[in-house]
């Protein structure tokens, strides 16, 4: 089985069966799958803040930072592998944007990260199939790419496929 970790930043693409894409803990930091199940493709990106304005010297190393370039660098990953498919025929999976730190909302850093991916994946026609965000709780992603399974990993309850 291969198996790759996307870590902060980072976006990950994988084709075939025995193949599994992975985050780390989110915390605020939001989690897009993209999923083409007739072509067992998957794209996965670990996306930490809404918007890369004042980040210029990050967005070309670490593009998935940001949800504002992210969503883009995952579409042409997905590209690369081939896939020449209608955007709205992927399928799309939303997690993460948690408030583990700031118990008071004010900050609300997952709230905002959570919008600004809503609203560039509206922008690219990709249409959400199933959200699993907010909280007070992190909570990690695994990607069976083979059968299209999304599987969500607390830290201290059971794990739930989505």
């Amino acid at each position: 089985m291969k198996e790759i970790i996307v870590g902060i930043g980072e976006t990950g693409v994988l084709s075939g069966e025995g193949k599994v894409l992975q985050t780390g803990p989110l915390g605020a930091g939001v989690a897009v799958v993209v999923l083409d199940a007739p072509s067992r493709t998957a794209g996965l990106v670990h996306i930490a803040l809404p918007a890369s304005k004042s980040e210029t010297d990050k967005i070309e190393s670490y593009p998935g930072t940001f949800a504002d370039t992210a969503i883009p660098a995952l579409m042409e990953a997905l590209a690369q592998t081939g896939l020449s498919r209608d955007p709205e025929e992927y399928t799309v999976k939303l997690v993460g944007g948690a408030n583990v730190m700031d118990r008071s909302g004010a900050f609300d850093l997952g709230a905002r990260n959570v919008e600004a991916v809503r609203r560039i994946l509206a922008e690219h026609n990709l249409q959400i199939e199933t959200e699993k965000t907010g909280g007070r709780f992190s909570r990690s992603v695994k990607v069976y790419v083979d059968s299209s399974l999304v599987e969500l990993i607390f830290p201290s309850r059971d794990t739930e496929f989505i």
